[in-house]
């Protein structure tokens, strides 16, 4: 492919002497799709191949690559196709001979087209100008036209619709539209329909890339605006845009047309395809879809999806293979239809309980390895691309298959990876479903799919991610029950309603709303889904709720007698399935015989077959599964099923025969062994059963609960030590897995109990659980281990550690003020103690071995403890994110929205609290830019934290003194619009309080009904303002939503509304939040300023007096806002307000004094003014000399102390001359610092 800019003279004259065809295909090529390819790859100019080439060509070695010899016009796809392959020798000189004939023709066109060029230069100084703004287009189109040349000749488009195909084919489809927005924005007036369609076109295809199919329709028919009636290529794209908006009347007349004209046109063969999707079944296809069209990829591929969907499996996947075959490499969208035929098996397997690869059938398992060694393929193929897109669905995909295989740990990091790439709820939920388990992550993935724009469907699945969630950590919400019940409304499919019922009624019952559960039984699924469904509810109800065997069976009888001949399925399998749970096979048998054919292996008849071995009947269930499988002898269920049956028959010899039949097929090895060595055992074949086993090293891939019968089989077979390495192995690798701590557990305690090995210790030591009561029954029942690290164990280093060991039976412990006294001892397995609590109970009843901690459970105290304890976290982070603000990591905007909080709520708690208080200065850089843009007369936008310091510092009037077009963000003003709401609403009462923590300390304000009244009046004073001197606007809606979506979430929606403004209006940002401006000015490039600058502007212009100056600033400090500039009558005042306290905001302002903020003769002047107020009007020694010690250390800081003391001391004696004590308290307060 070029890398050399081919010019569009020479590109047009190329295509016209080729007669407008393809050289490579031989077909029409038409102008907008032409791409210019080298017979011998320009890439081959550093390449020591190209030397035996030109040889064998005949040619020279200084040979030009770039000669139109060389040049032939082509496909778009037939160019990307061949890439930089180079073809054999004959092919080369066969298409090198085609170019060369064509040379004279093109050469004489060449010719011709630069000396008609070179006639009229003044055209091209023209164009010039109007690109640079030098003159306005229409200024000069009606002269041009008066010549007889058209203005559309000066916009030639094809070097961006050359850069449009390569962003098109490394799928960067956003920078594609980005690119043609900005031609849309400056040159579509100018340009010819010509020009136009080739841009709506590659619109079209960017938007169906991205997946806005109805989007991308919208461009392809608007192509008729600037095609010919007669275009096959535009009229098979119009086809297809109108049948993805599925007016399929215009789609099939155009496509038809289309057809006629070109009878390949993919184009009008996928409009074919969108039109009959939903009627296309492997009997009708033929007739909807010509044979031929079905060939190409782009329409064999939808050809499959289509059919996928409507559950012709088999069928869709014999169209991918007979396109996978045609193809010499694989080819990354041949995995679409992969992956849907993977997910829709996955789906099926699901269904029926398939939990593991040992679970699937061959067929099965042949596409699910063969979807993982194609998306392997893929990715290995563009691991060094930049196909972030197709790599993302690849990953997905491809975890989803490996989830099915069982591999979590494998499906996780694909899915992590596929989300660096892009933040998708698909991917998001699949993660989800893997992660339920861990409550902490789980949540973390539902707030992050939250934050994603969601379509309809993905917020309702959304919402039963919540629900599922809720459910399994029975932590359920009034307002998820609230927001389920809304929802359900908008539920129209009944499938998906009684899906939605059934969960609305876990809900329900987990929140112990048992009536209202009823409710919705009775009222809603019985009315929409008949009696019997009713019944089953209700029967769920009563078993969710704990209640009697007997009422559920009475419900479960009323739903059976209900059923009818044609019964819903779905209602048999539930009231048999429930049955079965109480133990009541037989009536479970009767429900299902009337509605089984037990000549097929279906649903029913496993249920079926199940509840015949439930009841024991095991004669029945081998005379049922035998002819099944005989008639499938590769079907993995009956053949377990059946294993299980002689198993429990005591058949084991043809159970054995069974699986070895099995076994010498090819099937799963690992766990067919394990099977077979149980039954071997059974018949006491112990040699047998350990060579089948003794060779498995590799356990992945198989449940726990098989890698512990190989354990047993050890144990069974007298290899005690054995036995117990490979149980301590399988614990250690699956060390995370509490499960693998339960069986590892189970083990050892039966495998004592049984041989009594180790006698129970008779005093307290490492690894053992101890008891111990006191008179008044309090206990406490605890577990030493070596290195205690969970919930349950004791720190080696706690004190209640050292107490206990040792100690033996009756002896008495000291603990919390009471005496408790030994009363038990057992020796334990420590490792087993990562098992859940509740789990181990169950397991061993009234002798579990591990007991909880408790120690005095009716205390208030603890219970308080507790409660802090809970809060502690929260309390935390709220004072980490005011560290980060400190510290320039965060803004306000960005802590607002981490903690909920209105950011004008959060720049009031920085206002109160003066540790952190307000940053706002401007780095010199910043203020000399936004100077010279304020000198220029630039517009500026306002953000919330300007707004709210100039209205309370009394600024307001100050926006009067600027003739500057103002802005201001709708977002902004909704907060100060929705601080009037509340004060309408609070005004009402007498008084109202404010409770907050303000440096450690809680501090309680009250406001007063008066002054609530006043607040509210000036609040509508400021809106005023607002409206009268700013314009509102919004900024225009983003092309990169989620990445402002992102930013929405980090600055806060209104701070990031400012910022797009300032970029857009190209205007001053002006706010007070230092860290929100050195973002936005490093990455807009907009100037910036804060109202310190504000100020200085104003004073600097003459606007406003020097005291005027003065009095703003000394209320910004009593705003609590830092690195304010101060002076000693500032400073003074502030100390007052404080009542001549060392304060905090006293400190924040003596700040200003060190070498940081204020040169050396500046500060002199400043500290020996400000000390000599303090100490002539302040009698109060102890205070000032606080003060007056921090405000010189201050001074002296990052300054040559010595010689800043003898100035100081010098300038102090001549000011202090008539204070000879307070000058000699200040001496003593500045020698303290040698």
């Amino acid at each position: 492919m070029s890398k050399t800019k081919i010019s569009h003279i020479d590109r047009w004259a190329i295509w016209l002497g080729h007669n407008r065809k393809c050289c490579y295909c031989g077909d029409m090529l038409e102008l907008n799709n032409v791409h210019i390819d080298h017979v011998i790859p320009e890439s081959y100019t550093q390449r020591p191949e190209l030397v035996n080439i030109l040889k064998d060509l005949e040619l020279n070695p200084d040979y030009d690559l770039n000669s139109p010899e060389n040049l032939v016009p082509v496909h778009s796809h037939c160019n990307l196709q061949k890439g930089d392959l180079i073809y054999k020798s004959s092919s080369i000189r066969h298409y090198h001979e085609v170019a060369k004939s064509k040379y004279p023709a093109i050469s004489k066109l060449i010719n011709d087209f630069r000396q008609k060029a070179q006639t009229d230069t003044q055209k091209a100084k023209v164009l010039g100008s109007i690109e640079k703004g030098i003159v306005e287009p229409e200024a000069v189109w009606s002269v041009l036209r008066g010549t007889g040349f058209a203005p559309e000749d000066l916009l030639d488009v094809s070097d961006i619709i050359d850069d449009l195909a390569q962003l098109m084919k490394t799928h960067n489809y956003s920078q594609a539209i980005a690119a043609l927005e900005q031609v849309k924005k400056n040159r579509w007036r100018q340009l010819s329909d010509q020009a136009r369609y080739k841009l709506t076109l590659n619109y079209g295809i960017a938007y169906f890339n991205l997946d806005e199919k109805l989007l991308g329709a919208e461009y392809f028919i608007e192509l008729q605006n600037y095609a010919s009636k007669d275009d096959a290529a535009a009229l098979g794209f119009i086809a297809l845009g109108y049948a993805i908006k599925e007016d399929f009347t215009n789609a099939a007349a155009l496509a038809e047309k289309s057809l006629t004209i070109d009878p390949e046109n993919q184009n009008a063969a996928l409009a074919l395809v969108f039109i009959h999707k939903g009627n296309i079944t492997p009997a009708t296809l033929d007739q909807l879809i010509p044979v031929a069209l079905q060939k190409i990829p782009v329409v064999g591929i939808n050809i499959g999806l289509a059919l996928d969907k409507r559950k012709y499996l088999a069928e869709a996947f014999r169209i991918y293979q007979d396109l996978d075959n045609s193809y010499e490499q694989i080819d990354i969208v041949k995995c679409e239809i992969l992956s849907q035929l993977a997910n829709n098996r996955i789906l099926t397997l699901s269904l029926k309980g398939a939990h593991w690869l040992g679970q699937f059938n061959q067929e099965d398992k042949d596409l699910l390895l063969y979807a993982l060694e194609k998306f392997n393929g893929a990715l290995e193929i563009i691991k060094n691309t930049e196909y972030a897109a197709s790599k993302w669905y690849l990953l997905t995909n491809r975890g989803v298959v490996k989830r099915a295989l069982q591999d979590k740990a494998g499906a996780i990091a694909d899915f992590n990876a596929s989300l660096q790439l892009r933040k998708s709820f698909l991917t998001y939920r699949h993660l989800f479903n893997l992660c339920q388990e861990d409550k902490g992550k789980a949540e973390e993935l539902i707030a992050e799919m939250e934050g994603l724009f969601l379509t309809d469907q993905e917020r309702q699945q959304l919402l039963i991610s919540k629900a599922q969630l809720a459910l399994q950590h029975r932590q359920i919400s009034d307002e998820l029950i609230s927001a389920f019940t809304v929802e359900l409304e908008s539920i129209t499919s009944a499938e998906e309603r009684l899906f939605w019922l059934n969960i609305l009624v876990e809900l329900l019952l987990a929140r112990k709303l048992v009536d209202n559960a009823m409710i919705f039984a009775t009222q809603m699924i019985e009315d929409e889904f008949g009696a019997s469904s009713g019944h089953v509810i209700r029967a769920k109800i009563y078993h969710l709720n704990k209640d009697s065997k007997e009422k559920i069976i009475q419900e479960l009888d009323a739903a059976n007698s209900k059923l009818g001949t044609t019964a819903d399925i779905i209602t048999v399998v539930d009231i048999a399935d429930m049955l079965m749970l109480y133990k009541d096979y037989q009536k479970a048998i009767a429900v299902l015989l009337p509605h089984t054919d037990i000549h097929q292996c279906s649903e029913l008849t496993r249920k079926l077959l199940k509840a015949y071995f439930g009841a024991g009947n095991h004669k029945r269930c081998i005379e049922i599964a035998e002819p099944l499988l005989a008639e499938d002898e590769n079907n993995t269920f009956l053949i377990e099923y059946l294993v299980q049956i002689y198993d429990a028959a005591g058949l084991y010899r043809k159970a054995i025969e069974l699986l070895e039949k099995q076994l010498s097929e090819g099937a799963d090895e690992r766990q067919i062994r394990v099977n077979l060595a149980l039954l071997h055992t059974k018949v006491e074949e112990f040699e047998s059963a350990l060579k089948l086993v003794e060779n498995i090293v590799d356990f992945k891939g198989i449940p726990l609960s098989f890698q512990f019968l190989i354990v047993d089989i050890f144990e069974k077979s007298g290899n005690y030590a054995k036995a117990s390495s490979l149980a301590l192995q399988i614990r250690n690798d699956k060390y995370n897995d509490g499960e693998a701590h339960h069986y590892y557990c189970n083990y050892m305690f039966k495998r004592r109990r049984k041989a009594e090995m180790e006698p129970k210790p008779a005093v307290i030591g490492l690894n053992t659980f101890f008891k111990i009561d006191t008179d008044d029954a309090k206990t406490i029942e605890k577990v030493i281990v070596a290195q205690a690290s969970r919930h349950n164990e004791i720190d080696p280093s706690s004190g209640l550690y050292q107490k206990v060991l040792g100690k033996e039976l009756g002896d008495t412990i000291v603990f919390g003020g009471d005496d408790y006294k030994v009363i038990n001892i057992l020796s334990i397995e420590a490792h087993a103690l990562q098992d859940s609590l509740a789990q181990i109970e169950i397991f061993y009843g009234d002798q579990s071995p591990i007991k909880s901690f408790k120690v005095r459970p009716d205390s208030g105290g603890d219970l308080l403890h507790q409660m802090r304890k809970a809060i502690t976290p929260f309390l935390e982070e709220a004072k980490r994110l005011e560290d980060f603000y400190k510290e320039g990591i965060t803004t306000i905007g960005c802590n607002a929205t981490i903690l909920g909080m209105s950011p004008y709520k959060y720049w009031q708690k920085l206002t109160r609290t003066p540790e952190p208080g307000i940053y706002s200065l401007d780095d010199n850089e910043t203020i000399r830019a936004s100077v010279t843009s304020f000198k220029e007369g630039a517009s500026m936008v306002i953000d919330l934290t300007a707004l709210l310091s100039l209205f309370y510092i009394d600024g307001l009037k100050l926006l009067e003194l600027f003739s500057s077009q103002m802005y201001i963000s709708s977002l902004t003003v909704a907060h100060i619009e929705a601080e009037i709401a509340e004060l309408a609403e609070l005004k009402t009462g007498q008084f109202v309080s404010h409770t907050e923590e303000v440096n450690g300390k809680v501090v309680t304000t009250f406001e007063e009904q008066a002054e609530l009244e006043s607040r509210y009046q000036s609040m509508h004073e400021l809106l005023e303002v607002i409206k009268r001197r700013c314009d509102i606007i919004s900024p225009e809606i983003s092309e990169d939503f989620f990445n402002d979506r992102e930013r929405n979430r980090t600055l806060g929606a209104s701070f990031n509304a400012t910022a797009r403004i300032a970029k857009d209006k190209n205007a001053i940002l002006y706010a007070d939040d230092q860290v929100f401006k050195v973002l936005i000015r490093n990455e807009q490039v907009v100037s910036c300023m804060s109202t310190l600058v504000l100020l200085e502007l104003l004073t600097n212009d003459s606007k406003m007096s020097l005291a005027e100056n003065r009095d703003y600033l000394y209320r910004l400090a009593l705003l609590n806002y830092r690195e304010v500039p101060m002076s000693a009558d500032i400073l003074y005042k502030i100390v007052v307000h404080n009542s001549r306290l060392l304060t905090r905001q006293v400190m924040n302002s003596l700040d200003m004094l060190s070498s940081l903020y204020c040169d050396t003769p500046n500060v002199l002047g400043i500290l020996i003014e400000f000390l000599y107020m303090l100490y002539s009007t302040n009698r109060v020694i102890g205070p000032r000399t606080d003060i007056a010690e921090y405000a010189v250390a201050k001074a002296f800081s990052g300054r040559n102390v010595a010689k800043m003391k003898e100035a100081l001391l010098f300038n102090l004696k001549r000011k202090f001359s008539v204070l000879p004590l307070e000058y000699n308290e200040l001496k003593r307060v500045i020698n303290k610092f040698f």
